[in-house]
């Protein structure tokens, strides 16, 4: 019971650090933009050196944390998934040393397939549910995200998001097919 007590915390922790996740792209396109506007300003006025310094400084911050919350959702999901894999093959192992001799005598249960499975197949396991996960989770908040920020500065520019994110979304399923 207090292992799942530690897996609940650490996926609500994970889905905490998908949340920041989903806030860094928008956030970084946001203070690149005000940059560039800084960056226009002619450098000998006295007023470019503080608007450069305070964007810089924002985006000092942002790194920061861009990496807490991309390490933070990395260790935790990467800790559930973990434990899922040890604990399916805890348990995988612990059936089969509970089988009759009798049950080795097929093909597809010699000790050196079970082994495979075991080791290969469960592994592909870990990488089909913290890494899916993770990055769905991010993604669905990050399009949410910009789409609110995108409303907030200008209407406009939101509705036209709103109805391009589908065919975006759609356009990166196309291209990770091939």
């Amino acid at each position: 019971i207090l292992m799942i007590k530690y897996l609940i915390a650490a996926a609500v922790v994970g889905v905490i650090a998908s949340i920041g996740a989903a806030f860094q792209l928008p956030m970084f396109g946001f203070l690149l933009a005000k940059m560039l506007f800084v960056l226009m300003i002619d450098p000998t006025d006295p007023k470019f050196l503080e608007e450069r310094d305070f964007w810089l400084i924002r985006f000092f911050f942002l790194c920061g944390f861009i990496f807490i919350s991309t390490f933070t959702q990395k260790l935790a999901f990467g800790y559930c998934s973990e434990n899922l894999v040890k604990t399916i093959r805890l348990n995988l192992f612990e059936a089969i040393l509970y089988k009759h001799i009798g049950w080795f005598d097929n093909k597809d249960r010699a000790p050196g397939v079970l082994g495979n499975v075991i080791q290969e197949d469960i592994a592909t396991l870990n990488g089909l549910t913290s890494e899916t996960y993770a990055v769905a989770l991010e993604c669905i908040l990050g399009i949410i995200v910009s789409s609110g920020l995108c409303l907030f500065f200008s209407w406009q520019v939101g509705i036209i998001a709103i109805v391009l994110s589908p065919m975006m979304v759609f356009g990166g399923f196309f291209m990770s097919s091939f």
